[in-house]
């Protein structure tokens, strides 16, 4: 009985996390000629500052810009801002 562990930082909607456990099942299934029933996917979830990557938590490593940060396109002229985790086309 094939067994799959998968840790992700937390933030994936459910949709996510059972379309991930559907596609596992069907490829360890497909790939290891075994009926899907007898796959078992386990999720684990961890906080932002739980994970580290290269020595540094996830949520330092992957924050958004701080301050306000200026995007520009061609034609028309478009800016906008990083502000409190989103972008804000005009203050």
């Amino acid at each position: 009985m094939p067994f799959v562990q998968v840790t992700l930082v937390q933030g994936r909607t459910s949709a996510q996390k059972h379309a991930l456990i559907a596609e596992l099942t069907k490829a360890v299934s497909t790939t290891l000629d075994t009926p899907a029933d007898r796959v078992r996917v386990a999720i684990y979830e961890v906080s932002a500052d739980d994970w580290g990557i290269g020595g540094v938590p996830y949520s330092v490593a992957r924050a958004p810009p701080t301050g306000r940060n200026i995007v520009m396109t061609e034609q028309p002229l478009q800016v906008q801002h990083f502000i409190n985790g989103s972008w804000v086309d005009s203050l």
